[in-house]
């Protein structure tokens, strides 16, 4: 990425505005949020089509409030997270923004430009996606080639092999559920103009955010001199980012790498190697063979 500071400046300027709309919107979701009286995120999905409705809308009205407090959780949103059923561990998906911002602060110190706007929105997104991953597993866990994975997971792969007989629509919808995949896989083609595949749409349905929002957030969001900062180094500088949006991907502390009893003779140089080699392996992993196997 190769930005003009003219469109960085305007990129900070865009920045301060969505986080005044962020805030805004977040202060109406927040009242809505606290009064919601919907079944737990926990609990299992009715089999009856009534309360299998019931449980759907709720979780739709849940979902909406997630997308716009998810960056501004305070005391009063975590307890009630926790009455809806959260594990403590989905808290590390509510990131303030006041800290998002320290990070993008901390790597602007060394000489690196940060599109704030932009990277806002793909962690934004990736957030989102993570979390609702994390309610559908809760509530939907479901074993397939034994493997677990959700319901609509699940749903989705054989709606795809529906598509692929029928070559587009499926001929039959088996219930409510069945209708809002449909419509959301032909929703995802039309914005894409057709750019996203069947097994990227599934990989959302499993939480997977690496190809859509992790490599483009590296790839556009940050620019830095090639000729006085390598690769290496710039892997170090956003490993402390990574780390705060990617809790569940183990990216060990300062601590915790000095701590292990095997490396009590290393260097500070070597953890510095360990944090550019985690972020070049989550860039460039290895290359599994093409498709949807499971489907």
């Amino acid at each position: 990425m190769n930005t003009p500071h003219e469109y960085l400046e305007d990129s900070d300027n865009s920045y301060l505005e969505l986080i005044k709309k962020m805030e805004a919107d977040a202060g109406l979701a927040k009242n809505k949020f606290l009064a919601l009286d919907i079944p737990r995120t926990d609990s299992p999905i009715p089999k009856k089509e009534a309360g299998y409705e019931s449980k759907l809308a709720g979780s739709k009205l849940l979902l909406e409030c997630y997308r716009d407090i998810i960056f501004f959780p305070d005391e009063e949103i975590l307890n009630k997270l926790k009455k809806l059923g959260h594990k403590k561990h989905m808290n590390s998906w509510f990131i303030p923004i006041s800290v998002l911002n320290e990070h993008f602060s901390k790597i602007c110190s060394n000489n690196i430009k940060v599109d704030r706007y932009n990277a806002t929105m793909q962690i934004h997104g990736h957030l989102c996606i993570k979390i609702v991953n994390e309610i559908a597993f809760q509530s939907m866990p479901f074993p397939r080639d034994k493997v677990q994975m959700t319901e609509v997971s699940n749903e989705i792969i054989k709606l795809i092999n529906r598509r692929k007989y029928s070559g587009s629509n499926p001929k039959r919808y088996k219930n409510l559920l069945d209708i809002l995949l449909n419509k959301l896989l032909n929703d995802a083609f039309t914005l894409t103009n057709h750019e996203i595949s069947y097994k990227d749409i599934l990989d959302i349905t499993k939480g997977k955010t690496d190809d859509f929002v992790i490599r483009k957030l590296i790839s556009e969001c940050f620019s830095y001199d090639k000729k006085l900062m390598s690769s290496a180094k710039f892997y170090c500088c956003i490993y402390d980012l990574l780390a705060l949006i990617l809790p569940d991907r183990n990216f060990i502390t300062e601590t915790e790498f000095f701590g292990n009893k095997k490396r009590i003779y290393q260097s500070y140089d070597n953890f510095n190697d360990y944090k550019a080699k985690k972020v070049r392996v989550l860039l460039n992993p290895p290359r599994k063979e093409k498709g949807i196997s499971s489907v």
